[in-house]
């Protein structure tokens, strides 16, 4: 039986069509015509933050009284600057500080091009509508980036709630945040221009310095910066202090003592309501701890040592005695009481040796203060020859 045959034909395949990348065309026109903006003028800006910068890290300018300040604040009349930051080698937008997405909703971006050495304006945008992501995303390699934050001139001061920037809608409504990916809108050019000398609002998450610190130079500003960083933010007090100690300069002492880190104001904790606190001491003799521990050599001696130490200049004594409460009575009387004077508060632990009306008799009689810890501190046996602590 000979099968009939069929002449099939095969069905044209056809692939699927390749997906384009989503373009947002307003931002892409925006960023055409902000290329096209005159930038001429910004050549000095640039010339000055050549010199300003440091060769790695941000730096941030909220002082209205500033150089650069007043030279950005010139050249982009139709916003009300309240911060600046830029720094070198950057290829990504520098995000702003928190405490300023009402203040500060704008952001413009200028940077000189790493290879072409072309000035160019990136479009304003208002970031507080971007996720940190956004607010970091990649920009263009630039040799060095000024990210400027400020507001619309235009802004009313007496409405409760943050405005749109009138700078940012041109007349058109915003776009929704998950349409767009950088979320960027360009310049009204119709924004009328009033010039402002000096800004009048610092933002409250970066406070201002005290004048003695802004009257120094930018080297010794830069020296005091560099000193609070890389000594793990200490308060201005203490930082002066010890600028005093080492015999610096008596304008760098004045100066550190009225810098203001905006990272530290920003971390700082809200004040508490106690009862009393304990003052750090600042004079020889004023609080003074006491403790004795075991101590074994190697030829197996066994000793027991007292050891006073001054809490305000670390100055301490030790000797070797007997665990007994008379004898720790006398030996504190010789080795320190006789030639120190008598101290305010004495730290020591509920040993023994310190809970004998004896001890207490002494320290009443001569007006001492007893700060007593919640156990001994350490009682046991520590080794020369390298063996582990026993408690």
């Amino acid at each position: 039986m000979i099968c009939p045959a069929y002449h099939i034909e095969d069905e044209e395949i056809q692939e699927p069509p390749v997906k384009k990348a989503r373009i947002d065309h307003e931002t892409s026109d925006s960023m055409k015509e902000d290329n096209i903006q005159d930038t001429t003028n910004w050549k000095e800006v640039f010339q000055e933050l050549q010199k300003e910068l440091p060769k790695s890290g941000i730096q941030t300018w909220t002082n209205p009284q500033h150089a650069v300040f007043q030279s950005v604040q010139s050249r982009m009349p139709e916003l009300s600057v309240g911060a600046l930051k830029a720094g070198k080698g950057l290829d990504r937008h520098i995000a702003p500080e928190a405490g300023w997405e009402d203040e500060l909703p704008i952001r413009q971006t200028v940077l000189l091009r790493r290879f072409s050495s072309q000035i160019e304006m990136l479009p304003a945008e208002d970031w507080t509508h971007l996720t940190k992501a956004q607010q970091r995303r990649h920009a263009k390699p630039s040799h060095i980036m000024i990210c400027v934050f400020a507001s619309d001139q235009k802004r009313s001061v007496s409405d409760g709630d943050r405005p749109v920037s009138n700078a940012l809608s041109n007349g058109k409504a915003e776009h929704p945040k998950a349409d767009t990916d950088t979320a960027v809108q360009e310049i009204s050019p119709s924004v009328p221009v009033n010039p402002v000398d000096v800004p009048t609002w610092t933002p409250v998450s970066a406070s201002v310095s005290g004048p003695r610190f802004l009257d120094l130079s930018e080297a010794d500003q830069g020296i005091v910066r560099k000193l609070h960083t890389n000594l793990g933010h200490p308060t201005a007090e203490k930082l002066a202090r010890h600028l005093s100690e080492v015999n610096a300069k008596s304008d760098l002492v004045s100066g550190a003592r009225d810098y203001q880190c905006a990272s530290c104001a920003e971390r700082v904790k809200p004040g508490l309501s106690t009862p009393g606190n304990l003052k750090d001491p600042k004079e020889f003799n004023e609080r003074v701890s006491i403790d004795g521990f075991e101590w074994e050599s190697n030829s197996g001696y066994k000793a027991y040592v007292l050891h006073i130490l001054d809490d305000a200049t670390r100055f301490h004594l030790g000797q070797r005695t007997r665990r007994e409460s008379e004898v720790t009575s006398r030996l504190v009387k010789n080795m320190w009481f006789q030639w120190a004077g008598f101290p305010k508060q004495i730290i020591h632990d509920q040993g023994g040796e310190f809970m004998t009306q004896e001890w207490k008799d002494l320290l009443c009689q001569n007006g001492i203060q007893p700060l007593l810890t919640a156990a001994p501190w350490q009682r046991g046996r520590i080794e020369r020859h390298g063996l582990s602590k026993r408690c």
